[in-house]
């Protein structure tokens, strides 16, 4: 296995192979990991308990696990282990995190710089955080099942689509209804950007990548919507919609 800076681990191994009453037998020398029995072609638990109590095993001493996850248990160091542990589970949810952010920001932006009230701001984030998270989270599983993702899978990252974005505009939406609308747009950007930084870490660094360069990337990405949307709002102050009246 290769990653930027070269080998991160090589496993060669000599094998034995043995038949035990149906069960396949391998003897292994791995390197770096000393000497295994791999017990294969049993059909249940049972089966398998058996067979080691024949070669003098208990079954407390019989685990299951490739011999390159061994070599990386021992490569990687352990605070990595736990970062790729932590985006295993919440990996589908950060697409919606982000999305939130920068949903949320750009709302508040925009209409903030259009002259709007902040009653009409608070509906606009409490409706962007349901209808535009359902949204998210439809193309997200449609996208999924084009991909040939199972059902189960298309689902969950349906689901942290939509929770991740919803929970994230709801905290953005907190500090509106508590503060001044000025310095309730200044917390929203500070907490916004703040949970891209730290999220785009967690990835770099789960997934082997720059962390600087792709930290730099996103928070620029979402500096960029929240600048676009201050001109747009601007615009779309000064458009002579009275006439309409």
């Amino acid at each position: 296995m290769k990653r930027r800076h070269g080998v991160l681990a090589q496993v060669r191994n000599a094998s034995q192979m043995y038949r035990l009453q149906g069960a396949v037998i391998s003897i292994d020398s791995v390197e770096r990991l000393g000497g295994f029995i791999e017990i294969s072609e049993v059909d249940s638990e049972e089966e398998l308990f058996r067979v080691l109590a024949l070669l003098g095993f208990s079954k407390e001493q019989a685990f299951r696990k490739s011999y390159l996850d061994m070599i990386l248990d021992l490569k990687i160091p352990k605070w990595r282990q736990r970062l790729v542990a932590v985006h295993s589970l919440i990996g589908e949810a950060m697409f919606g995190i982000c999305g939130g952010v920068m949903t949320i920001a750009g709302v508040l932006i925009g209409m903030a710089t259009g002259g709007v009230g902040k009653e009409l701001v608070i509906k606009a984030m409490a409706a962007a955080a349901f209808a535009d998270s359902l949204a998210d989270g439809g193309s997200m599983y449609f996208s999924k099942a084009a991909e040939g993702a199972s059902l189960r899978q298309s689902v969950r990252y349906a689901l942290g689509t939509f929770g991740g974005k919803a929970v994230m505009a709801l905290v953005l939406l907190l500090p509106v209804c508590l503060l001044p609308l000025g310095v309730a747009i200044r917390v929203d950007l500070f907490v916004g950007f703040l949970t891209i930084a730290l999220i785009q870490t967690l990835l770099a660094l789960a997934t082997w990548k720059p962390w600087i360069k792709e930290v730099t990337q996103k928070v620029a990405l979402a500096l960029a919507i929240v600048v676009m949307a201050h001109f747009i709002g601007s615009w779309i102050d000064n458009l002579p919609l009275h006439n309409l009246e």
